[in-house]
């Protein structure tokens, strides 16, 4: 099993790199007159897809023959394996048309107040049309395979059209009665099409808030907007950017899926690791910790003061092969959201 997740990540990083060589594309004129070339390489990118499918799939295959042995210390399954399949195929979102209506309940599930973070309906529900526009005119192939199947990916960036190889897994539920509840959970999700949000200078994203560009910059430096790129020597901030209210540090949590190039010699071991998790110390005044960590388990615990905080933040919210995790607003794998309705129904 550990020689499978090796070549997958591999092939992963693979396809990280080939997707940054064909947005590079993007921007080079040449490539408007050599469509060939460019056609080559998004053929290399779906070729690589294709291996990462197949070594998902036996990683599943080893995973249910683990599941099927008495030894193994999991949750109980509440369905059988004929019924998951079912459970799957009635909920996986796997044509066009399931994603343009899953889209449709996303929106009013946002429309009517749902999710645990504020954010700007104004800005969010648009970007949702346009996003139901750009799927409208594409082209996409019904996903027949069991586990595979489109992911929606909502974030204060963009939002994102994914293929995702899925799992289900199972929890106690909204109570205690609940047991064993079955729901689905992506592995790895390949990024098809972005709706980006539009993005604001300092003085713009300023200006919603009432604050001046300065106030926004250090909003930036405390952590409390983590969606804002660099661009040169300036910020750029999305429209759906959440700004963290209140004095309270919320812990941030940063992921990469490469090694990190360029890394400030104050912080060298961030080459060692896949992901990062500060938060402040409890009871210590200007004090936090860095959780550094990768998949193999291994972890490393740095101590910040202050300023090692804001630096380390800092090149964690500009670099652009990190992704901030708290700049997710929802992952979305079942067409109906039935469950987002009976929790809203619950609560009200």
């Amino acid at each position: 099993m550990q020689l499978l997740q090796q070549e997958i990540r591999e092939k992963e990083a693979a396809l990280v790199e080939l997707q940054k060589k064909i947005d590079a594309m993007a921007n080079d004129p040449f490539y408007a007159t050599h469509p060939q070339v460019w056609e080559a390489d998004r053929n290399e990118y779906f070729d690589l897809l294709e291996e990462v499918q197949a070594l998902y799939e036996r990683k599943l295959l080893l995973m249910e023959e683990r599941r099927n042995n008495p030894a193994y210390d999991g949750s109980s399954p509440s369905l059988t394996k004929k019924e998951e399949r079912v459970f799957f195929r009635s909920f996986a979102i796997r044509t066009k048309e399931d994603i343009l209506e899953a889209t449709g309940n996303i929106r009013e599930h946002y429309r009517t107040g749902g999710g645990s973070v504020q954010m700007p309906l104004e800005k969010l529900l648009p970007l949702l049309d346009r996003f139901s526009e750009e799927i409208a005119g594409l082209r996409l192939m019904n996903l027949t395979q069991d586990w595979w199947q489109y992911e929606i990916t909502v974030r204060e960036t963009d939002i994102t059209l994914s293929l995702a190889s899925t799992m289900i897994c199972y929890d106690r539920g909204r109570n205690w009665e609940e047991k064993n509840r079955p729901f689905l959970i992506p592995e790895a999700s390949y990024p098809l099409v972005s709706t980006q949000a539009r993005l604001l200078s300092p003085e713009e994203f300023g200006a919603l808030y009432g604050v001046p560009a300065g106030t926004v910059r250090q909003w930036i430096r405390r952590g409390k907007l983590r969606s804002a790129s660099k661009f040169g020597k300036e910020w750029r901030i999305p429209e759906l950017t959440v700004v963290r209210s209140g004095e309270h540090y919320v812990n941030g949590d940063y992921a990469w899926k490469t090694e990190l190039p360029d890394v400030p010699e104050e912080f060298a071991c961030l080459k060692e690791y896949r992901a990062c998790s500060i938060s402040s110390v409890r009871g210590v005044n200007r004090q936090w910790t860095a959780a550094l960590s990768r998949e193999e388990g291994e972890r490393k615990l740095l101590t910040l003061d202050s300023g090692a905080k804001e630096r380390l933040e800092l090149y964690l919210i500009a670099h652009p092969l990190v992704e901030c995790v708290n700049n997710y607003l929802g992952d979305f794998l079942d067409k109906t959201l039935q469950e987002w309705a009976e929790a809203s129904g619950a609560e009200g």
